[in-house]
């Protein structure tokens, strides 16, 4: 399954976020649980948005020392 590089809109499933945070499913369906990753539920669907994933990750970001 590939992964539109340049649509920050896109909408994305569960396998396609392992894929692209190189993590399993298993982890990104605990992320969601926790409540600790952006997601949209649609019934029992969830997706999330490609843009908010990487605003998300940027915010975890850390700093090296002396910067």
């Amino acid at each position: 399954m590939q992964i539109a590089k340049n649509e920050d809109s896109e909408y994305l499933n569960v396998n396609q976020v392992a894929t692209f945070l190189g993590v399993s499913v298993d982890t990104v369906y605990s992320w969601t649980m926790r409540k600790s990753i952006p997601f949209y539920k649609l019934g029992k669907l969830v997706r999330f948005k490609r843009s908010e994933l990487i605003a998300y990750m940027d915010s975890l970001k850390v700093e090296p020392y002396g910067s």
